[in-house]
């Protein structure tokens, strides 16, 4: 299963909504990239840094567990995909930052994931809909932590 949405993150036309810089946007991104049981509480997650931009993580999700690479590329994108070397659901995705002029800033996120067939639920769908909502809810996150100041530094 393969599938993308966009994320307006600036809106102008909301002024009630803080702008948020390119940087922050990363902070962000990168914050939920180490620590995604932040942002979903039914999540549990470790990580251990192997060099500069880049790390393991190793998800829980009730009965499910995930060991993924994450690849950062700094202020563009983060990319993140199952380990080869571990017998798991294959999984990829790219969350990319998108300025198509200034001040105006978007997410991309895309996903690739292996799925296992079901004749009750369209499995995609539901996965296409919760992974809208998380992405969704994350970016209003991120600004709430920029408005309270509390992004921390990248390491």
């Amino acid at each position: 299963m393969k599938f993308e949405h966009i994320v307006q993150v600036n809106d102008h036309g909301k002024p009630e909504i803080r702008n948020l810089t390119r940087n922050q946007l990363w902070q962000g991104l990168v914050y939920r990239a180490k620590f995604p049981d932040k942002f979903n509480p039914n999540l549990k997650c470790t990580f251990q840094k192997k060099k500069e931009n880049e790390f393991i993580r190793t998800v829980e999700a009730g009965n499910l567990s995930f060991c993924e690479k994450v690849i950062l590329y700094p202020e563009k994108r983060i990319k993140t995909f199952t380990v080869s070397e571990i017998d798991q659901l294959r999984t990829e995705s790219n969350t990319s930052i998108e300025e198509p002029s200034a001040d105006s800033l978007f997410v991309r996120f895309q996903y690739k994931r292996e799925i296992e067939e079901s004749k009750e639920l369209d499995i995609a769908e539901f996965l296409k809909t919760a992974y809208l909502q998380l992405d969704i809810e994350a970016i209003a996150m991120i600004q709430i932590m920029a408005e309270k100041e509390y992004l921390p530094p990248i390491n």
